[in-house]
């Protein structure tokens, strides 16, 4: 069991307090054999001083300590001592906020919806804000199940919503809100990345990184290099790619293209199977 945070004194922390008791006393029942009276007995056993507040500024509060309310309750022998809800009340006219009830719920319906705060919040941090805004206002999922569900459903974003399905029962609900949030964190993906990150991300992909060799269009016009046949040293370089100005074999040297064309070879390749295209 989490024990709660010693009670030192402030409204909002008094909630908070409370909250945590009531969500011990829920989940380990077992540890309270003697009903209100150990619940009470609990309680008093974390209140504080002022003195020990985390608030700086609220540490040279002259109010009364919380553990000394706590102890003259204790020396009267208060009725409240052996119901807890009575106890909370007298507590809560002490150190609480008398519009902190309302102040909480109106939080809680006003801010149930997704990405009410940050646009980019996910299902889980959507439903541990909602959580934490329900032990707040005090309302039990136990008791309030079917106006929370339907909270957390009307929150969530839109495009979730067609994804959810199918659910567990004919009432097309799922029997608790926790395995709800489950599945619509499940189908949630994440946002979609803009054109400029995905080219981004498609040029460094593996096996990119090594860079490739120039390889020019043969639609471009490209530098080739040619044997002058009346001089065999020596080289002549034409551009613009047209075959037309191209000698018949410009690989080969005047004696050895003479030699083939005698001997009815092919000009280019030596065969006598065929003869070159002039």
């Amino acid at each position: 069991m989490t024990q709660p945070k010693r009670f030192c004194g402030g409204a909002r922390e008094l909630e908070i307090f409370i909250g945590a008791l009531r969500s011990n006393f829920r989940t380990h029942s077992h540890l309270f054999l003697n009903g209100d009276s150990d619940k009470v007995q609990y309680t008093l056993d974390h209140l504080g001083s002022w003195a020990n507040h985390s608030d700086q500024s609220q540490q040279k509060t002259s109010m009364t300590d919380p553990v000394s309310w706590g102890q003259d309750l204790r020396n009267q022998e208060n009725l409240c001592l052996e119901d807890f809800d009575l106890f909370t009340t007298e507590l809560r006219k002490m150190y609480g906020d008398k519009e902190w009830e309302l102040n909480v719920a109106t939080r809680a319906y006003h801010e149930f919806p997704q990405g009410y705060h940050n646009p980019k919040e996910g299902v889980r941090a959507y439903a541990n804000r909602l959580g934490r805004n329900w032990r707040e206002a005090d309302w039990d999922e136990q008791i309030y199940h079917k106006m929370l569900y339907g909270m957390v459903w009307s929150g969530l974003k839109e495009y979730l919503l067609p994804n959810i399905k199918p659910f567990t029962d004919k009432s097309e609900r799922f029997n608790i809100i926790d395995e709800f949030s489950d599945r619509a964190a499940d189908v949630e993906s994440p946002p979609k990345a803009d054109k400029q990150h995905q080219q981004q991300h498609q040029q460094k992909q593996p096996g990119d990184s090594k860079k490739r060799n120039f390889r020019p269009s043969i639609s471009e016009p490209t530098e080739t290099t040619q044997i002058n046949p009346g001089n065999s040293g020596h080289l002549n370089k034409s551009r613009g790619g047209n075959r037309a100005n191209l000698s018949p074999a410009p690989w080969l040297t005047k004696e050895a293209y003479e030699k083939r064309r005698v001997n009815q070879q092919c000009t280019r390749c030596g065969s006598k199977e065929h003869k070159a295209h002039k």
